[in-house]
């Protein structure tokens, strides 16, 4: 259903939102540089995008383009994101 990202980024967890409205998606970033992700889909309208902490709280909106959601992420870091899809 979603386009993930390829390593070196590697998807941790993919689940529904605990608010119920929603998928949230960890991914790790898991080299010594920043690296791009990218999470798409072609079956789902992705609405929304917001980043998350690892207990869901949102820390702000990220931009959709095209269907998709783009963000960066520091090397060795993890990044949770909540997609708002129809």
């Amino acid at each position: 259903l979603l386009r993930l990202p390829e390593p070196p980024i590697v998807v941790l967890h993919t689940k529904p939102a605990a608010d119920g409205a929603g998928v949230i998606v960890r991914l790790l970033n898991a080299s010594d540089s920043e690296q791009r992700a990218v999470i798409g889909s072609s079956l789902l309208t992705i609405r929304t995008a917001a980043a998350c902490d690892l207990l869901e709280t949102v820390s702000g909106a990220l931009p959709v383009n095209d269907g998709a959601v783009t963000l960066s992420i520091p090397p060795r870091r993890i990044a949770v994101v909540h997609l708002s899809v129809a």
